[in-house]
């Protein structure tokens, strides 16, 4: 995938009642996404917006706000800005590139890897290096 200028990752928390899974989104030739919603202002806020990247943070999350938080690639922090002033939008947030966690030096075993926001556990999963 090639993405044109610098990207980011930032992370997008919808307001409650409102639906914001895409119910189309199609890759365009410079591998940007075309991204069409039931609510209309979203679909017209990113038509013409560089997106890369539009999914779920946290597809298996178990607390509410974690199922509306979603993660977009884009090459304009500036969109952020924009974004936050949406009134579907409770919080928009910056992130670092994705983490990979180096398990070379970890013996063969089972591990929990969990994650911790503001001192709560949120999930947890399995990561099993056989």
């Amino acid at each position: 995938m090639f993405f044109s200028g610098f990207a980011q990752n930032y992370y997008i928390a919808f307001k409650q009642g409102y639906s914001l899974e895409p119910i189309q989104k199609t890759m365009n030739n410079n591998s940007t996404l075309s991204l069409v919603f039931k609510n209309n202002n979203l679909t017209v806020f990113f038509s013409d917006k560089q997106v890369y990247y539009f999914e779920k943070a946290f597809p298996t999350a178990q607390t509410e706000i974690l199922q509306r938080v979603y993660k977009v690639k884009s090459n304009n922090s500036s969109y952020l800005n924009e974004i936050a002033t949406l009134e579907e939008v409770e919080y928009t947030e910056l992130t670092e590139e994705d983490e990979i966690i180096d398990v070379s030096s970890y013996q063969l075993g089972i591990y929990t890897v969990t994650l911790v926001c503001d001192g709560e556990v949120q999930s947890s999963k399995s990561l099993i290096k056989n």
